[in-house]
């Protein structure tokens, strides 16, 4: 997840898009900053907040995220790195003893190999799941920002996702981009 960070562009509120981030801890797009001045009244807080729970019903509140990423469990790897060790140990021990134990040295190689890889392929199997899972969701999220961005566009916004990546969602504010060229309806009738 750490890497994901640094490896992720840094994106920001600009004058033409509002990025709402995900917080990792609660699974919620952070909305405390968004004002409606923002999209020029097109948008109000409780109209968000009204989205942002429709989003979160669709994705039943992240329900398989939170479930798939859990860390990966620390006493797994104790265990197997312990093993490990104990194996290395047995092996570089037996090529001390005379006479040479052959049964020691390639019992504890073999633990020590048969280690590692139940570890690597183990964190493998770990780290595929959580981005299945990631972008199982970032689907949902696009099929209910596209059903979404049906009326949105005739305010002159629009939701946008990252492929595959859910840290962030993006509202374009396309009337401010189109140059004058698009009228943002009159709400006042």
């Amino acid at each position: 997840m750490a890497l994901r960070k640094i490896l992720n562009p840094i994106i920001v509120t600009i004058d033409t898009r509002i990025v709402f981030r995900l917080n990792p801890e609660t699974y919620e797009y952070d909305e405390s900053e968004y004002d409606s001045k923002m999209t020029d009244n097109l948008l109000s807080k409780e109209d968000l907040r009204y989205f942002m729970i429709q989003l979160y019903k669709k994705t039943n509140n992240f329900e398989l995220l939170r479930q798939n990423s859990k860390r990966f469990p620390v006493s797994a790897l104790a265990f197997w790195g312990l093993l490990a060790v104990i194996g290395a140990i047995c092996s570089i021990l037996s090529l001390y003893i005379h006479p040479f134990n052959y049964v020691q040295f390639v019992t504890g190689g073999a633990l020590f190999i048969s280690s590692l890889l139940i570890m690597t392929c183990s964190y493998n199997i770990h780290t595929s799941s959580i981005e299945r899972t990631r972008k199982k969701t970032a689907n949902l999220l696009r099929e209910f920002l596209e059903a979404e961005n049906c009326e949105y566009k005739k305010k002159g916004l629009r939701w946008h996702l990252n492929k595959n990546n859910i840290e962030w969602l993006e509202l374009w504010l396309d009337y401010k981009e189109s140059g004058g060229a698009y009228e943002p309806p009159n709400l006042e009738k």
